[in-house]
């Protein structure tokens, strides 16, 4: 669709993780948030007793939720030839081609990546602190707002990239996104992303 949409998961705590919760955010013509979309979906393994308390899904909360193959040819067509972003980019990448073999996004960009590039010297690159430091708006996104679901981090993500980009707008498009994409060969450091 050649779309720009943001992606952040929640997992079940298992190296790799299988994902629980997938939220998606649309970014219309890099200035704006569009629709979103959120899934909780039913993991082949337990959720974990520790990431259930990060996240707070637990298995009764997906116990009749869909699997991920019920809802792979929707999210196929979606992110078909789209621009990729999150924060720490390459946990998520990774996770969506784990289940959708054959996929890559046309173009992968990290926050992350993006905010040591043009915030140099902050005391924490994690996304809530992040956020937390840039004073960016807290979502009314989520279960009840809450931080580490993936429906609120890749809403919070939407607004950080975007204000990234406005405070940096003098650098030109092409350059700030230059300096957001990942390189797709490389693979994840992290084990995991909660």
């Amino acid at each position: 669709m050649n779309g720009i949409y943001i992606v952040d998961f929640e997992g079940n705590g298992d190296t790799p993780p299988d994902i629980v919760e997938l939220a998606i955010v649309e970014l219309l013509e890099w200035e704006q948030i569009g629709r979103s979309y959120c899934w909780l979906l039913r993991p082949a393994a337990p959720i974990t007793k520790l990431v259930s308390r990060i996240h707070g899904i637990s298995d009764r909360d997906v116990i009749g939720a869909p699997s991920f193959s019920s809802i792979e040819s929707e999210l196929r067509l979606l992110l078909k030839s789209a621009t990729v972003i999150a924060h720490n980019a390459h946990v998520d990448a990774s996770a969506l081609k784990r289940k959708m073999p054959g996929w890559a996004p046309a173009r992968l960009l990290d926050t992350l990546r993006l905010a040591r590039r043009l915030k140099p010297g902050m005391a924490s690159y994690s996304l809530h602190k992040l956020c937390a430091d840039l004073d960016i708006q807290r979502p009314d996104a989520g279960r009840d707002g809450r931080a580490h679901s993936a429906a609120y981090d890749a809403a919070i993500t939407a607004q950080l990239f975007l204000r990234l980009l406005s405070d940096h707008r003098h650098l030109g498009l092409d350059v700030i996104l230059q300096l957001a994409t990942v390189p797709q060969e490389r693979e994840p450091q992290l084990p995991f992303d909660f």
